[in-house]
């Protein structure tokens, strides 16, 4: 039973040729594997995380007890036929909606109906605030029901989705029940789809930029949470930009099975880039990268290749706040100026002072702001980023501080 109407209206850009995955891609890229030395590497924490969900063909029953198969897909050809089951369930909106092609086929009549399936997915934010969307990290257990539908055609089905992960695991199952009909093939449906999530972390060892524009030679070496045995390990070659965020050159890695996967640089889109961004005021780094192929043993290349990374660096020589793997080591810490916030507490004045550790600021004070010299009250190298000094309440009407750092 064929639905091209409602095929034809999925917004996807790998249907619509309108968005990031663009076939051309295969043919004008070229990938590189880069053997790397080191002369003097860090290390920094490694995580990285496919979005898209990985899921298994089923069998389920109406309330008649007739028999379906369930199979989901990505891989439809440029009219929105069906070339191969993949499994994969893709991003379609922010962090929450997911869409593939659900087919149905009636395991006693052989007939075969093709429709849109739109899901919500629980604990789609980031509650421990590392940049991770909480559904794709292993460590935490999904269990929620969320929204679901299916389009046929002009036929809606609404339906509910219940999911299942334990803490730990990187595969579950999600029972979707479909509320109505459509005409005689399905009846009420129910079936429980298996699903597996992608979640990698390691290390990055890398060298540290000597200037800006310069190579930050770099490798990675991850393992699969909760399937350890399954790795992925390579060059991250990156550029430092003007602007401080990190540039990824195109490589190869070696992924599952030791199969070769061609990672595509942040400029490897036309008309949109993927930088490798630090996290304001945190040594870490976020970002997007896109495999040339998600899954090589597979014809379809457009499967499973959106991936975000996070890196946390703790590495930071010279003592300025900026991690080692974006800051080159032969510019000068960057200049702070110190801020200051004045409470009274337990009949004291408590002088809050923020600059940076090993800084020597001067704190003055005079009585007027009109007129009058700032007078020295003492000086001292901050210990720590934040620093608080207690001071008696002035004798007179009224007095004013400021602090000062060369």
């Amino acid at each position: 039973m064929p639905f091209p109407d409602a095929i034809s209206r999925l917004p996807r850009a790998r249907l619509a040729g309108d968005g990031l995955r663009m076939p051309s891609l295969r043919t004008v890229l070229a990938l590189s594997c880069l053997s790397l030395q080191f002369l003097r590497a860090n290390e920094a924490s490694f995580e990285m995380a496919s979005i898209s969900i990985r899921t298994r063909e089923s069998v389920g029953t109406d309330l008649v007890g007739t028999t379906f198969r369930v199979q989901s897909t990505s891989d439809l050809d440029a009219e929105g036929v069906v070339q191969s089951f993949n499994g994969e369930w893709y991003l379609l909106e922010g962090t929450i909606g997911y869409q593939s092609i659900l087919q149905i086929e009636n395991l006693e009549t052989g007939e075969i109906a093709e429709g849109i399936l739109l899901i919500d997915i629980p604990s789609a934010g980031d509650e421990n605030l590392n940049f991770l969307t909480d559904f794709f990290e292993v460590d935490r257990a999904v269990g929620a029901t969320t929204a679901a539908a299916l389009e046929f055609g002009l036929v809606n089905l609404s339906a509910t989705a219940t999911w299942a992960r334990a803490s730990g695991s990187a595969e579950g199952g999600v029972r979707l029940e479909f509320d109505g009909t459509v005409g005689d093939l399905l009846g009420t449906l129910s079936f429980t789809v298996p699903f597996e999530i992608q979640h990698y972390r390691g290390t990055l060892s890398y060298t540290p930029p000597t200037e800006v524009g310069a190579l930050v030679e770099a490798r990675i070496q991850t393992q699969r949470s909760g399937i350890p045995d399954q790795k992925f390990e390579g060059p991250f070659p990156l550029r430092l930009a003007e602007n401080g965020t990190l540039i990824r050159s195109a490589a190869r890695w070696t992924g599952p099975g030791d199969v070769a996967f061609d990672v595509l640089g942040s400029l490897d889109i036309e008309g949109v880039e993927f930088p490798v961004s630090r996290i304001p005021r945190r040594p870490q780094y976020s970002g997007t990268f896109f495999f040339a192929d998600g899954d090589p043993g597979t014809p379809f290349t457009e499967e499973y290749d959106v991936w975000d990374l996070f890196i946390a660096d703790a590495n930071d020589a010279d003592r300025d706040g900026i991690p080692d793997l974006s800051d080159p080591a032969d510019l000068p810490p960057p200049q702070v100026t110190p801020e200051i916030r004045l409470a009274v507490a337990d009949g004291n004045l408590q002088l809050e002072v923020k600059a940076k550790a090993g800084v020597t600021v001067t704190m003055e004070r005079r009585d007027t702001l009109a007129s009058g010299a700032w007078a020295a009250v003492q000086s001292f190298v901050m210990a720590n980023d934040s620093d608080s000094i207690v001071l008696p309440l002035p004798a007179g009407a009224a007095a004013f501080w400021r602090v000062t750092a060369p």
